[in-house]
């Protein structure tokens, strides 16, 4: 399934965090008094998850894990190839970016944040942070998180839409959470609230004790009106073994009385809901990741995409893998392309003097008599060459250039190279020089060497990757990931000084590092 809002961001995740109760182990009891109250997760959370109180479950926690987040929100260690990140990134896929895993970065990759304000950069990255009361949406823009503690499914989430779990801990009566100790509104646990009082249902008379019908009552499962008896009560929604639940919960669905069904159907590629005949579970729209590729309609398209259609991506005409765009291995008339099986096109010659359109083949190339109008790389007399080589660069047709010592041919064009020379404070992202001032955590260095990525539990000060400590980040605090965290970028819920954990405000606010 798809879940209907997803975190990718560090403070994003970080803020719901403080939404959340210390996950324990609990078993629900029924209401003491007339509060409702929110149930902790069943379970003890591993390292890198926090207990959401919204599911119940245990989902990533970005400044606690030291690897990746994956779709199904669980921290991963970020390693391979196929769920690559760090710091608590997006994992993504580096085989499909045709790159390795390395130190949580996939290698080759482009990272990719236009448009952008959070999540995944496509290469383990992250684009940035949403703030306050806000989370990262699958699009990449912060969004407010909706409302629903305390609240039974289709009650108002306050961003305009309802909420789909069942999070009260009295009863449900519609969509209203009620304390669950009434004779007429009994139940606990986000049950249905039934009616315990004579005459009320067919299913006998008593009082409320616990959150539970007491007295003069039919056997469970006998058929009243509009469902069947659960302890006492008339179940017109749906039972789940050891309550009535209103039925309308996605992970609790049913109605008259029957056994209560999940409608999640563990496919990435399908929304899940609950509906008053059932679950529904309906093809997601626009472009959805799952296991390996994208969702094309209800099912995971593993090789390449063309239109709307999804194709193996191991022909000549339809090639790709990992959902990406079909590529088309046989236009260029004067090469033999095929399929890889790593899902790319590799090329041949043809042989020299095969008819081409307007002239003949020569070393892979269609000379027409005329170079300048027919050559995407540069001209050599009247032979198109390539463009790509110190010796011969150019584009678009012009006369091939020798680079100057000092510069290299990138991207078809003589460019001053990126070395020790030219570079000398800083450190090379390929033939781009990355001074201290632009360096990050994922790109640091000095002497012109290549920019790495600094372990874990330091960050790049000064072209050089530090611990973050007292003497490196006085005036600051340490994030999970390690990242010395300033006054200036410091919020409410990232706060220290000295080098200490920063840590959450709980409803103050943070001045120099102080909490307030």
């Amino acid at each position: 399934m798809r879940l209907a809002h997803v975190c990718l961001s560090r403070l994003a995740l970080a803020a719901l965090a403080l939404s959340v109760t210390a996950c324990a182990t609990s078993t629900s009891q029924p209401p003491k008094g007339d509060a409702p109250v929110i149930a902790t997760c069943p379970t003890q959370c591993p390292q890198g998850t926090v207990c959401d109180v919204l599911s119940r479950e245990c989902v990533c926690d970005p400044p606690t894990c030291i690897g990746c987040c994956d779709s199904s929100q669980q921290c991963q260690p970020g390693a391979a190839a196929e769920v690559c990140g760090r710091r608590g990134a997006a994992c993504v896929n580096c085989a499909s970016v045709g790159g390795t895993c390395l130190g949580g970065t996939c290698t080759g990759c482009t990272p990719n944040c236009q448009g952008r304000q959070c999540g995944s950069d496509g290469c383990g990255g992250s684009c940035g942070n949403c703030t306050g009361n806000t989370e990262c949406s699958p699009m990449g823009t912060c969004l407010q998180k909706p409302d629903c503690v305390g609240k039974c499914p289709g009650a108002p989430d306050g961003i305009g839409g309802t909420c789909a779990t069942n999070n009260c801990r009295g009863c449900c009566e519609g969509t209203q959470c009620k304390a669950g100790s009434e004779d007429s509104a009994c139940g606990f646990d986000g049950a249905q609230c039934g009616n315990c009082t004579s005459g009320a249902s067919s299913c006998g008379s008593g009082t409320c004790n616990a959150g539970k019908c007491e007295g003069s009552t039919k056997p469970d499962g006998t058929a009243c009106s509009g469902g069947k008896c659960f302890g006492g009560a008339c179940c017109g929604g749906c039972y789940d073994g050891q309550a009535c639940r209103p039925g309308s919960a996605k992970a609790q669905c049913g109605v008259n009385g029957d056994t209560c069904k999940d409608c999640d159907d563990n496919n990435p590629c399908t929304t899940d809901s609950c509906t008053s005949s059932g679950c529904a579970n309906t093809a997601v729209s626009g472009t959805v990741s799952c296991s390996g590729g994208v969702c094309i309609g209800a099912n995971c398209c593993t090789g390449c995409v063309k239109g709307t259609s999804c194709n193996s991506g191991n022909t000549a005409s339809a090639c790709g893998k990992a959902g990406g765009q079909c590529t088309d291995c046989t236009t260029d008339p004067c090469k033999t392309g095929t399929c890889t099986a790593q899902g790319s096109c590799s090329f041949t010659n043809k042989t020299d003097g095969t008819t081409c359109p307007g002239g003949t083949c020569q070393g892979g190339i269609c000379q027409t008599g005329n170079c300048s109008s027919t050559c995407s790389g540069c001209c050599e007399g009247t032979v198109c060459r390539l463009g790509t080589s110190d010796t011969l660069c150019g584009s678009g047709g012009m006369q091939c250039q020798q680079c100057q010592t000092g510069k290299t041919c990138q991207s078809q064009s003589c460019q001053t190279a990126c070395n020790a020379t030219t570079c000398a404070g800083g450190c090379c992202s390929g033939s781009t020089c990355r001074q201290p001032s632009t360096q990050t955590s994922f790109a640091c260095g000095n002497t012109g060497s290549a920019c790495i990525v600094c372990p874990i539990g330091t960050f790049c000060m000064n072209a050089q990757c530090v611990n973050c400590d007292a003497v490196n980040c006085p005036m600051g605090c340490c994030s999970g990931a390690g990242d010395c965290v300033p006054y200036a970028d410091q919020s409410d819920t990232y706060c220290g000084t000295n080098a200490g954990s920063c840590t959450s405000c709980s409803g103050g606010t943070c001045s120099a590092g102080v909490c307030n």
